[in-house]
């Protein structure tokens, strides 16, 4: 029975996304740019699709689940 093995899910590998923050003078700069700093990043994250793979690779979906799933998509779009 060697078709029986489980597949585990490739681990995720990153591009070393960076968003530097530099200190202001004031108090009020250096919230500024935080929060310019935290819409880089979460822009970043968008662009990249990161999130949207960690929530699919959350758990394990079988091979054919996500054929049956592309199928039904394809045949909606028929629609």
């Amino acid at each position: 029975m060697e078709n029986s093995e489980v597949r585990v899910p490739e681990p995720l590998k990153f591009t070393g996304m960076r968003v530097e923050v530099r200190p202001s003078d004031t108090k009020d700069g250096q919230m500024i740019q935080l929060e310019k700093a935290l819409k880089i990043f979460k822009r970043k994250l968008e662009k990249d699709d990161v999130l949207r793979t960690i929530k699919e690779r959350r758990y394990y979906t079988k091979p054919s689940a996500l054929k049956r799933a592309e199928a039904k998509k394809a045949k909606n779009r028929k629609k």
